[in-house]
């Protein structure tokens, strides 16, 4: 199965993330890493893991784990040349950009609405 997300997609599962967390919520690290998935609470642990969990795009510890080590953009590029999921240039900066931003201790909540504030130009 292949999924095909546009931009207003994206920001709503995006939304509808950090409301159920929290929007003061901090990512914490696991065990000293930004990890998609905390294997040992067997749930998604970031924002972008729980994206591709929450929408069926990686839903168990062993479909994370082969993408624990890269970034946000290398997990996109690897789904889309996989044939996995494929996602809109925005939406693709948007992910990114929470990404790097939860991971520099931001909350989910300024991650998201900076990040949509971010890309609104392309």
């Amino acid at each position: 199965m292949s999924y095909t997300f546009e931009y207003e997609d994206v920001v709503q599962v995006l939304k509808n993330i950090v409301h159920a967390r929290g929007e003061d919520y901090v990512y914490e690290q696991v065990n000293g890493n930004c990890v998609y998935f905390d294997t040992e609470k067997q749930q998604p642990s970031c924002l972008v893991g729980h994206f591709m969990y929450e929408t069926g795009v990686l839903t168990s510890e062993d479909d994370f784990a082969e993408y624990e080590e890269e970034d946000a953009d290398n997990l996109l590029y690897k789904l889309e040349k996989r044939d996995i999921a494929y996602f809109d240039a925005r939406s693709q900066s948007l992910l990114s950009w929470v990404q790097s931003q939860q991971d520099r201790g931001h909350t989910w909540g300024d991650s998201l609405s900076d990040g949509i504030d971010s890309v609104s130009h392309l």
